[in-house]
């Protein structure tokens, strides 16, 4: 019994593996900016000659296809986020999902990605436990950035008064030195600028400006930062977390 599931998670990871590749080939091709909405731009071109019935079930099949291995990716995610070793993490998360990692990262335990061949994490960043980071449209976190416990990143969202529901987003940046503190939420399109701080439970829906406090929901300014600093992260960590 032990070796079918290690057999499974074995040729799941392989999956994960080759389909990840393909997506970061497919993103840096034609830039996280303008990946497609949805499954259903991603289908194959269409053939003049071909009937209008066999395109419908064409693109079924592609949808269906697409689906089931976004189910796979969000599973085995799922899976590695509670694996107890932060150097296996990491190294699945950069060999297999195709996250790209500075040096020194540290992503502790939880965390949920989407799209992580759309996410950036520069040298010395910290990813607290049980992030989210909705990287759809690109996730950027620069260098010696931390994320608390928490944190919610989303770039993909819901227009309130679409008639179809439809999506809208675009990336968020983190600059360099950034804090965004315990359960704070960065919305799709906003760039939190270099040495900004979000403050706890904050919910931020506008661009900062540097070394800015905020606070809030929605956001707003609350003070000024020290400007002066000198830290950088050195990839310590907790190694079962």
């Amino acid at each position: 019994m032990l070796r079918v599931v290690l057999a499974i998670l074995l040729l799941a990871y392989l999956f994960c593996s080759v389909y990840c590749r393909i997506k970061k080939i497919k993103s840096d091709f034609r830039g996280v900016e303008s990946v497609r909405k949805n499954v259903n731009c991603d289908k194959v071109e269409e053939n003049q000659e071909n009937t209008v019935a066999e395109l419908s079930i064409r693109n079924r099949v592609v949808t269906v296809l697409y689906r089931i291995s976004d189910n796979v990716i969000r599973v085995m995610l799922f899976i590695t986020g509670y694996i107890p070793s932060h150097h296996i993490r990491n190294f699945l998360y950069r060999h297999i999902f195709m996250v790209s990692f500075g040096k020194k990262v540290v992503m502790y335990y939880g965390a949920e990605i989407r799209a992580p061949w759309n996410l950036y994490i520069d040298d010395g960043a910290i990813i607290g436990d049980k992030a989210i980071l909705d990287a759809r449209r690109g996730i950027y976190i620069g260098k010696n950035v931390n994320l608390s416990t928490g944190v919610w990143i989303w770039t993909l969202q819901h227009k309130v008064n679409s008639p179809i529901f439809e999506t809208e987003g675009a990336p968020v940046y983190v600059e360099d030195s950034a804090w965004i503190s315990c359960r704070a939420t960065v919305l799709p399109g906003v760039t939190i600028a270099r040495g900004g701080v979000i403050a706890a439970n904050g919910v931020c829906a506008k661009n900062t400006d540097e070394f800015g406090v905020y606070g809030g929901v929605p956001c707003k300014k609350i003070g000024e930062r020290n400007q002066n600093l000198t830290y950088e992260f050195q990839g310590c960590h907790m190694h079962m977390l």
